[in-house]
């Protein structure tokens, strides 16, 4: 019986075979994490984002987050609370709080928006998806769209 030396080409083979395999799970895993939904609950209400406490949105302010992984604004005016989708509908810009207008921007290619999403100005198609707003106990919360 003999043994055989590793030579320097069966050990590159073996590097380059290994790297392989690593890239095929690496690839794998991502498909399968995309695939697959998340599980998680978000904010403490089953489906829902807490946002923040009532005292730390006032009236006329606006903050952007993320709900269920997409960015969305939720701002406070007379009328009560609104979430909207910050994806502009045109070409999928962030859209901007516009504190002393009252209004949503695109400051892609300026289309505007009220707050309940409907377009006013600008070559957007379409109005900015709207999420349900609840306030309990003292917090504001986002609920599916």
């Amino acid at each position: 019986m003999s043994k055989e030396k590793l030579n320097r080409r069966s050990f590159l083979d073996y590097l380059i075979g290994g790297s392989f395999f690593v890239l095929g799970l690496a690839a794998t895993s991502t498909v399968i994490a995309y695939v697959l939904p998340s599980r998680k609950k978000a904010g403490g209400i089953a489906g829902r984002t807490e946002v923040a406490p009532v005292d730390k949105l006032p009236v006329g302010k606006a903050m952007k987050l993320l709900h269920q992984g997409k960015p969305i604004i939720v701002g406070h005016t007379r009328q009560g609370f609104f979430a909207l989708s910050a994806v502009c509908t045109h070409l999928g810009c962030l859209v901007d709080w516009n504190e002393a207008k009252q209004h949503l921007h695109c400051p892609c290619h300026a289309a505007i928006f009220d707050t309940r999403g409907n377009v006013l100005a600008g070559p957007a198609p379409s109005p900015l998806p709207s999420y349900e707003v609840a306030v309990v106990a003292g917090k504001i919360y986002v609920g599916s769209g």
